[in-house]
């Protein structure tokens, strides 16, 4: 494990995910529409079938940019360099594929959480041939090119330059600016059961201005394949309304990465409208909201403390205690199986000669090369601190992390805000004012050689 650490990092982390999760258990039961428990394995198979058919099978009425016999067209011949482009982005290691050339795909369900038995917990992905997968890319470079432009800010997924970090970011921040002007955030997390409809996207490409000859053979992988992935598009159109949280001059009314979404609003009934609004656009985009989470489904919505959004846990308070506590459990969980499946082998000794050397930690780092953990924290806040900077106006990180929220602060010492921790780590660290932060931090080659020599701090003692 030691040398794949260092040359094979795929194969070495597929081992200790393996360790990790020890023996699994597999589960070959499903329940039936009907809350019946099916055990013999045909039964099984026509359950996940009847349930994909279900959730894939388009709602709404077709659209009239139908693809006929031989017609494919995307508008320009397919060129070497698109393709290569494609080529380079596919992982090696992967099995071709069911390999009636592009257009058969074989549907995988992914457990996501709850119970194994309920297929409505399963997310289905389609593994598709790579020829067809080098066709479906190129189509969606080509898609991609018109209607980036139009894709509104608040979406986050699956586009260039962006990531779950923005999101995570601007969601903090409102909770921070809410805290400290005691100003009240009511949020909802919309999961959606179905995030897409074939039929339907075909209208919103065209809406997009994606011409007729690109739809056509973006249609075209609908003939055997059931899924196609660029429904963040779609959901971008359901937009909630001009209800949200004011922060500043701005107004934020929702965040979406793919099909995770969360409407914001300053009341209880701004919320309930927001989410009105919302449940009444997915419906007429053909989506499938989540009924056991949505209250736009006429059921109550549980109220909770605590929810776990893009992998990070957010609490009514704002504080992020929890967070931390909850990763330094999980790597603590990793670092006890490593124990159990390495340290405690037959063939690796126990047996200690005598005293413990007194080697600091600091030493034996570096003789490994290893950094600090400390120094990498304050290095990635720093460089996040510089993308925030350099972000064009009109970004929502950008515009959040310079605004200021209205209101008037309780009394009590405030909280210590994420942008003031960052100056003074600034000052401390780099000598830099904080009146002088954004203009030094704006020259990128300036900031990243700063970011360089950035030094640990001293050991205690």
């Amino acid at each position: 494990m030691e040398n794949d650490f260092r040359t094979a990092s795929k194969r070495f982390w597929t081992t200790v995910r393996r360790l990790r999760k020890g023996k699994q258990c597999t589960v070959n039961t499903v329940y039936s529409g009907d809350g019946v428990l099916l055990t013999s394995t045909r039964d099984v198979v026509d359950r996940w079938k009847e349930y994909f058919e279900d959730l894939l099978n388009p709602t709404s009425m077709p659209s009239n940019e139908e693809a006929g016999p031989g017609d494919l067209g995307i508008g320009s011949h397919i060129s070497g360099a698109e393709v290569a482009e494609v080529v380079k982005k596919l992982l090696g290691g992967k099995a071709p594929g069911v390999d009636e050339i592009r257009q058969t795909g074989v549907v995988v369900p992914l457990f996501k959480k709850g119970d194994r038995r309920v297929c409505s917990n399963h997310r289905g992905i389609t593994l598709l041939s790579l020829p067809g997968k080098v066709y479906s890319g190129v189509l969606e470079r080509r898609v991609r090119r018109i209607v980036e432009p139009r894709i509104q800010e608040e979406q986050c997924g699956f586009r260039p330059g962006r990531g779950t970090v923005d999101q995570l970011y601007t969601l903090s921040r409102v909770f921070e600016g809410a805290w400290e002007f005691a100003q009240p955030v009511h949020m909802c997390f919309v999961d959606l059961e179905k995030a897409s409809d074939r039929g339907v996207l075909c209208g919103v490409l065209r809406d997009y201005g994606v011409p007729g000859p690109l739809i056509r053979a973006v249609r075209s992988l609908y003939d055997r394949c059931p899924e196609f992935g660029p429904h963040c598009w779609q959901i971008s159109r359901c937009s909630p309304g001009v209800e949200g949280v004011r922060f500043g001059d701005l107004r934020i009314g929702s965040l979406l990465f793919a099909d995770d979404v969360v409407l914001l609003a300053s009341s209880a009934r701004d919320l309930q409208l927001s989410l009105d609004r919302f449940a009444a656009a997915c419906e007429a985009a053909g989506m499938k909201i989540s009924t056991s989470k949505s209250e736009a489904m006429e059921e109550i919505l549980p109220q909770v403390e605590e929810f776990k959004y893009l992998g990070i846990l957010f609490t009514s308070e704002g504080r992020m205690e929890q967070e931390v506590d909850r990763r330094i459990s999980a790597a603590s969980a990793v670092m006890r199986t490593l124990h159990r499946s390495v340290v405690v082998k037959r063939g690796v000794t126990l047996n200690l000669p005598g005293e413990r050397d007194r080697v600091r930690s600091s030493a034996i780092r570096e003789e490994l090369g290893v950094e600090p953990l400390l120094l990498r924290v304050e290095r990635s806040q720093m460089r996040w601190l510089g993308h925030l900077v350099r972000m064009p106006p009109g970004r929502l990180p950008g515009a959040v992390f310079r605004a200021c929220p209205s209101g008037r602060r309780p009394p009590g010492r405030p909280r210590k805000r994420w942008r003031d921790y960052v100056s003074r780590l600034a000052w401390k660290c780099l000598g830099i004012p904080p009146d002088e932060l954004e203009e030094v931090a704006v020259e990128r080659e300036v900031w990243a050689s700063l970011l360089r020599l950035l030094s640990p701090r001293p050991d205690p003692g």
